[in-house]
């Protein structure tokens, strides 16, 4: 699933041109389906719109019969911010046959996320073994157009005593050569939450927005050595684009399936009473050697620095803004300035010797 409005700006290119159904016959002698016909649905309103009617066919005893069609359809604008449609392949055969065989459906949904999966676990994923301590996992993702990643969809399984609720790192990486690159945003604190019903997924909002306009991953770090119990579609493979690191290299997923977890974006950043706040803060010089100046910080701010880890390096509260960082080890770390427990800014800086 692509968001809404992404795919009404890109419709001719996000549209399957065709589709395949298979039928089986499982009775001893040869049978006619009389009627196949293909419709839509708009689950919103109710309203269905016969599309294409394909005839009548036979098939011989004990057989699979396989079709593929080209798909007649493109979803149309309805002037709403998503959409749920679904569509009905269905078939007429004789009176004495048992009717609900004689249709199958197919749900889409367009709302707010990206999406691989098709909303339904049948499995669990994690990163287990040596090295799952502070494992890292990312997910790629390749957006249609420059928008906002304002939250993270997740559906985590439940678990046997909640042993696999542990905290973990929400991060966001950026991309370099087809792999997650530098972390360009990094939440401490983050633990599974679970919905009251299946397969139904729980938002995790970021702190701060972040701007999205080539290819991203999202993704976690493990801070136990036990998995993150995350739901798993066996249906649909998208392992060309999940990563794993326990070793400092990043390596491709070998299981077929898809994480359920889901970049949620606008084209507008929800956190827009922050960003008078946030032209104002500077932090530099960027790279730093020795002084790391952060200059107009709000009066009740507090200052946090973690290092890639994701390790509290410092705390400072109504403090000096110039921190000298001569002696903390190279590398890449993230200043997080809050006031209360608002986060209005979370920047990288590099500090290079």
């Amino acid at each position: 699933s692509v968001p809404w409005h992404s795919y009404l700006n890109n419709p001719l290119t996000l549209t399957a041109d065709s589709f395949s159904m298979e039928l089986r016959n499982n009775d001893q002698s040869g049978r006619k389906i009389k009627e196949r016909f293909i419709y839509i649905k708009d689950n919103y309103t109710g309203d269905s719109t016969q599309i294409y009617q394909l005839g009548a066919v036979n098939i011989n005893a004990n057989e699979n019969a396989v079709y593929q069609f080209k798909f007649p359809f493109q979803f149309t604008d309805n002037a709403l911010d998503s959409a749920d449609f679904s569509i009905i392949s269905s078939f007429i055969t004789d009176d004495y046959d048992y009717a609900p065989n004689n249709s199958y459906t197919i749900r889409q949904i367009f709302k707010d996320y990206y999406a691989y999966d098709d909303g339904s676990t049948e499995a669990a994923y994690g990163i287990l073994g040596e090295g799952a301590r502070n494992a890292l996992f990312a997910y790629q993702f390749i957006p249609l157009e420059k928008a906002y990643l304002n939250a993270v969809d997740m559906y985590f399984n439940y678990s046997l005593n909640q042993g696999y609720v542990k905290p973990f790192y929400l991060c966001v990486w950026n991309s370099k050569n087809g792999k997650p690159n530098e972390i360009i945003y990094k939440q401490e604190g983050v633990k599974p939450q679970f919905s009251n019903s299946p397969n139904q997924f729980i938002r995790y909002k970021l702190e701060q927005a972040v701007s999205i306009e080539d290819t991203f991953y999202i993704g976690w770090q493990q801070t136990a050595q036990v998995s993150v119990n995350i739901g798993y579609d066996i249906n649909n493979n998208a392992s060309a684009h999940t990563f794993f690191n326990t070793t400092g290299e990043w390596q491709k997923s070998a299981f077929t399936g898809s994480v359920m977890m889901r970049p949620v974006v606008s084209d507008k950043t929800s956190y827009t009473q922050n960003l008078p706040l946030l032209s104002k803060i500077k932090i530099y010089p960027n790279p730093v050697r020795e002084i790391l100046h952060i200059t107009n910080v709000p009066p009740k701010a507090q200052i946090k620095i973690f290092d890639i880890t994701g390790k509290n390096i410092i705390n400072l509260q109504n403090a000096r803004r110039a921190i000298n960082v001569s002696h903390w080890q190279s590398g890449i770390y993230f200043v997080k300035i809050q006031i209360n427990k608002t986060v209005i800014s979370t920047q990288k800086i590099i500090i290079q010797h």
